[in-house]
């Protein structure tokens, strides 16, 4: 058995690799810009002719639909992304996906939350529609999420087994019903939500070990045992919803991200090598090249545990992610010339100039757009209560700008530099690109001590202060939206960790 003991990292010191040179930080309306000239766009284009919450789980860099009848059969004639995928994503294309659509729905969720726009707000419903009509099991209303929920379709049909589903999977489809609740306070989707999770915490419940399956517990075949069956109940649900419940709910939640967060140092973590692994089923796992030892799933970890012991009041908890984050920010932060790395120059540029961003594990350069949102995430977060980890962000922000944005169709690419990489696939979606977008948003007018404006499809106390995503903030004004029925607009202190 591996050490689990966490005392060296408590008094850790680091030094972080920066570059000589001081850029500017960008501001809160630069983020607000690229939500509505880079994303919502792409993302709008993308729920054309869908009314009914079905979003596909696979389109054309342009954001325009490909036939589901000629993902199937892989035609020539698909766009060209998706003619000739990787194998890994060519497996998946003859499936809808129901953690994608339950992840455009957050999108939907997040763009209204950031702009207000009704549009936004309908179409994020009718993906939560989709997944409490469509997905969760029973079909029972008063039972909704019970018994799980299907996690991919073919021609409108359930295209898994009970068995096949994992615990994964069905956290990411309580994405989208978070987000919803988040947004709108909807008691009947938190209900959903509950009896999901609880399903999770029963049928993928492994008591010996103490930790969740992948597949159901009761599966008689070798299970794997992975550090995102624990990781993404946290980072998908727990985690945001937690701090707006009340007593034994939130008492069972607490609880569970407790548990969940033991699991995770107990099992996963190698303190001497400052990162996760990625899974533990076989010896291969314990291997810096394994898959999900990136510094993406180390950095969302110690996230995430930060984020648990602030909300928990457990400092040893929230003081050993910290220690580990410190680190691996700062092994991951890369400094070149523009000149000599993978990404188009900004422009006006000549490359002369230093550029900070982030690598993908020790060694390695090159960054997937989902772990640089998480890094540049866990940075922000850091840096609302120390101004060092800010120092990151004023180079990896405008490379994200500069490599990742699609100018001309919008939304991001796959890959840092990569301008021919999937934008949409079974598991790429707008996720990651609206949380980053929004956690940009948030710290940047924390950082200038600038208040924020939010949207809701409900209103909360002026005066109070209430959860503001991962964050807090006292809410100094609260006023319905002209013509637009049940949009409140908020206007909320600078945020702060809770």
């Amino acid at each position: 058995m591996k050490p689990t003991t966490l005392l060296p990292l408590l008094g850790l010191t680091v030094t972080l690799a920066l570059a000589p040179c001081r850029a500017a930080l960008l501001d809160g309306q630069t983020w607000l810009d690229h939500v509505s000239q880079d994303l919502a766009p792409f993302w709008y284009q993308a729920a054309e002719g869908i009314e009914d919450g079905a979003y596909p789980s696979f389109l054309c860099n342009d954001a325009s639909h490909p036939d589901p009848k000629a993902l199937q059969a892989k035609p020539a004639g698909l766009c060209p992304e998706l003619a000739s995928p990787p194998d890994w994503i060519a497996e998946g294309l003859a499936y809808q996906w129901t953690r994608m659509v339950s992840r455009q729905s957050f999108a939907y969720a997040m763009l209204f939350h950031l702009t207000g726009d009704p549009k936004a707000l309908a179409l994020a419903r009718q993906g939560v529609d989709f997944l409490r009509n469509r997905a969760l099991l029973p079909h029972d209303p008063q039972q909704r999420g019970r018994d799980g929920a299907i996690t991919r379709f073919q021609d409108g049909q359930a295209a898994d087994s009970p068995a096949d589903r994992t615990s994964q999977d069905l956290a990411y489809i309580g994405l989208g019903l978070a987000a919803w609740y988040y947004i709108s306070g909807d008691e009947a989707v938190l209900a959903d939500l509950q009896r999901l999770q609880d399903h999770l915490f029963t049928a993928y419940l492994d008591r010996v070990h103490q930790r969740l399956t992948w597949y159901p517990a009761s599966r008689t075949q070798e299970q794997q045992v992975e550090l995102v069956a624990q990781l993404d109940q946290l980072n998908a649900y727990l985690v945001l919803l937690a701090p707006w419940l009340h007593g034994q709910q939130q008492a069972l939640w607490h609880q569970r991200m407790a548990w969940l967060a033991r699991a995770l140092v107990r099992d996963f973590y190698a303190p001497a090598e400052g990162r996760f692994y990625g899974y533990l089923h076989d010896d291969s796992g314990l291997l810096p090249s394994a898959r999900h030892a990136d510094f993406g799933h180390s950095s969302k970890s110690f996230w995430m545990l930060y984020l648990t012991g602030r909300q928990l009041g457990d400092p040893l908890l929230a003081k050993l992610a910290e220690g580990g984050l410190y680190p691996l920010l700062a092994r991951a932060y890369r400094e070149d010339q523009l000149k000599n790395l993978p990404m188009p120059l900004p422009a006006g540029s000549d490359g002369s100039q230093q550029v900070g961003w982030w690598g993908d594990r020790d060694g390695e350069n090159g960054s997937a757009w989902w772990e640089y949102a998480e890094l540049d995430q866990a940075a922000a977060t850091l840096g609302l209560a120390n101004a060092a980890p800010r120092r990151y962000l004023e180079q990896t922000w405008p490379s994200w700008f500069a490599s990742f944005v699609d100018k001309q169709h919008g939304e991001v690419w796959g890959w840092i530099g990569a301008a021919d990489s999937l934008k949409v696939h079974l598991w790429k979606n707008g996720y990651h690109s609206l949380e980053h977008a929004l956690i940009g948003y948030l710290s940047a007018q924390a950082f200038q001590g600038k208040p924020v404006t939010l949207y809701f499809a409900r209103p909360l106390p002026v005066g109070e202060t209430v959860p503001v995503y991962y964050y807090r903030a006292k809410v100094l004004a609260c006023q319905p939206v002209t013509g637009q029925h049940g949009i409140w607009q908020l206007t909320l202190s600078p945020p702060q960790l809770p």
